[in-house]
């Protein structure tokens, strides 16, 4: 395993303290380690679905002002605000 350093909130690390003393996780980064796995579950599984989307769908519109996105990764700025909303 390798080690990452996060800077939590107070509040959350007393919530992910309260869950240790609590008996359902041994220990912080066993805490930490369950969190992040759901996190990608959800996360990734969104990203494998966009791909099978039309290139439209989701696709964050310029600001006023702004110029419109030419091309390669430009293209690929997703508002996942409009994917989430089209799978709940």
């Amino acid at each position: 395993m390798q080690i990452l350093t996060v800077n939590l909130p107070v509040a959350f690390l007393n919530g992910v303290e309260k869950l240790v003393n609590k008996g359902k996780f041994d220990s912080r980064s066993d805490a930490v380690r369950v969190a992040i796995r759901e996190f990608l579950k959800v996360e990734l599984s969104l990203v494998q679905k966009m791909e099978g989307l039309p290139e439209s769908v989701g696709v964050a519109k310029p600001k006023a002002g702004e110029k419109k996105a030419k091309s390669g990764m430009e293209r690929m700025k997703i508002d996942m605000r409009v994917i989430r909303r089209g799978w709940s």
